[in-house]
């Protein structure tokens, strides 16, 4: 977790490495990315109310729980049916990634190719608790929480974009403004050729003349086992970038 104040023209840019050990296999050596169609069963939201609600009176893991001007998503239903939504997806010779930009860019299914085991824990069902900062939230994969505690917009689209680079990776960005600070932040995730990992790149931008507080963290889901370890590495980079300087952190 990332927690600072920040003035205004501020960039953060973080690299996370999600790795998976390097088996051989016999495949080509290149990265692909496309978009697909998948179906899952969802429980529905009821409309939410069409008064706005500018404040809820209760603390949210600390913060405050300001919805304006969001509408509130906590009309949960026990409808069901199958809902069709636009994957993204990146994958070489060792790992297969999904990431589902309408869920708040959420990476939703990872796959070790080497012996076809999902390394984060895959949801097989959209099923909102009442979780998320404005109500609605989801399980499974990684949830991307950036400037507070499982962010507004955690069961909302993002906008995203495909990039093709020069070294034969490939990335997925996705992001948006945020409505209630005007903040805008941006992910980039690489997939390179011949790697096993995946490389996130956090860019967060203070577009307005004011101090903001804000924190991020990768809220990921893993399926325990009895040899499963936790561990926490240093973070490898951080860049912040004023006006008047530039400074940066690193191991």
């Amino acid at each position: 977790m990332v927690g600072t104040r920040f003035s205004a023209i501020f960039v953060a840019t973080l690299i996370v490495t999600i790795f998976v050990m390097p088996v051989p296999v016999q495949a080509e050596s290149s990265v692909k990315i496309w978009e697909e169609p998948i179906t899952l069963p969802t429980y529905l939201l009821a409309k939410p109310d069409s008064n706005p609600m500018f404040f809820k009176g209760e603390v949210y893991q600390g913060a405050s729980k300001h919805i304006y001007p969001y509408p509130f998503q906590d009309k949960i239903t026990n409808t069901k049916e199958d809902r069709t939504y636009n994957a993204v997806y990146l994958e070489n010779e060792y790992v297969k990634i999904s990431f589902m930009p309408e869920l708040g860019g959420r990476l939703f299914t990872a796959i070790d190719k080497t012996n076809n085991y999902d390394f984060f824990y895959r949801q097989h069902v959209i099923k909102p608790a009442l979780i998320g900062m404005l109500g609605a939230w989801v399980s499974g994969g990684i949830e991307w929480c950036v400037l507070h505690h499982h962010r507004d917009t955690t069961y909302m689209p993002v906008d995203y974009t495909i990039s093709e680079n020069p070294d034969g990776s490939k990335t997925l960005w996705f992001g948006e403004t945020e409505r209630r600070h005007r903040i805008k932040w941006l992910m980039g995730a690489t997939l390179y050729p011949d790697k096993s990992y995946m490389e996130i790149t956090v860019k967060i931008f203070n577009r307005t003349p004011m101090t903001h507080s804000f924190l991020y963290w990768a809220n990921a889901r893993f399926t325990p086992t009895k040899i499963t370890r936790s561990s926490f590495r240093q973070v490898s980079a951080m860049r912040f970038t004023t006006p008047k300087t530039t400074s940066s952190t690193g191991p």
